[in-house]
């Protein structure tokens, strides 16, 4: 009985750091579901990424902030180690107010 106790004691433990695998989906023509986080100044939403998309997402925005652009087309936000994490952190950035400020690029006057 003592064996079984302890079984039952670490199952849980056990099936909580084990994360079902993400199968990704098509979220849009361009976006692919996955584990990172971005906003997209354009169309004005959060979204779970995969890799490739959050790094396009990267990329755009250094181009946008080279050519000295003003309005950003994307914001990558984090990198999270499940999917999971990612729609939590996406679900409660949607019901928060937010301020977009990462969607604005400043220079700095230089006098």
């Amino acid at each position: 009985m003592f064996k079984l106790l302890i079984f039952f004691l670490f199952l849980p433990l056990a099936s909580a750091e084990k994360k079902e695998k993400h199968n990704s989906i098509q979220v849009s023509p361009l976006l692919k579901s996955g584990r990172y986080l971005i906003y997209s100044c354009k169309k004005k939403f959060f979204a779970c990424v995969d890799e490739f998309s959050y790094e396009a997402c990267e990329q755009d925005r250094l181009s946008a902030i080279a050519k000295r652009e003003d309005f950003l087309p994307c914001a990558p936000l984090k990198r999270f180690p499940h999917y999971d994490d990612c729609a939590d952190v996406q679900e409660e950035k949607i019901r928060q107010p937010i301020k977009k400020r990462f969607c604005w690029y400043q220079l700095e006057k230089i006098d």
